[in-house]
Order: structure tokens, then sequence, then C-alpha cells
């Protein structure tokens, strides 16, 4: 369930990266890794802050995943806000993201 692929992304990554609400939800459940990041250092919930997906990243903040890394020199706040991802922003904000 929690096997990276040849570039080390875990299926909770990719479903985050894509959007995949359902998928990444199934994943959470099966108690994934929510914060492990890939080689590259990104994380399921960079992913979802950088592609605007508000429904995986309300499920990651639920997971209590970690929203203050600072990951590529940003936070996921930054992220979110300079991607103009505002309901992505809004949320990290209630989820008192730094």
């Amino acid at each position: 369930m929690d096997k990276p692929d040849k570039l080390g992304a875990k299926p909770l990554l990719k479903a985050s990266s894509i959007g995949h609400a359902e998928v990444a939800q199934f994943v959470c459940r099966a108690r994934a890794d929510i914060d492990k990041p890939m080689t590259n250092r990104a994380t399921p919930s960079l992913m979802a802050s950088q592609h605007g997906h508000a429904d995986v990243a309300q499920l990651l903040c639920a997971a209590t995943a970690d929203i203050d890394k600072f990951v590529f020199c940003v936070t996921l706040l930054l992220l979110a806000s300079q991607n103009k991802y505002a309901e992505v922003a809004q949320l990290l904000c209630r989820a008192r993201a730094d």
C-alpha cells in the first residue's frame, strides 16, 4: 500500500498531486505515512497545495499532516497563495499553518 515507484513517489503523493481525494482518503485510512517525502523532498501536502487540490489538502490536514513544512524554500501557505489557490490558502490559514 505504501510502496514507492521508481522515482520514490508513493500512492498518497500521486493521489495528492492529481487531486484524487478518494484514493488519498483510502491510503490515509490504511495508515500510510502522510508526511513521507519523495526523493526530491516533495510531500503529499505540498503537492495538494501546489496544484490547488483543496479537498485533498483538507483530508491531509484532518489526518494531521505537517502543514508547516518548509520545502523548496517555501511554505505550503506561500505556495498556495503564489499559485492563486485561495481555497487551499484559506484552508491552511484556518488550520493555522505558518
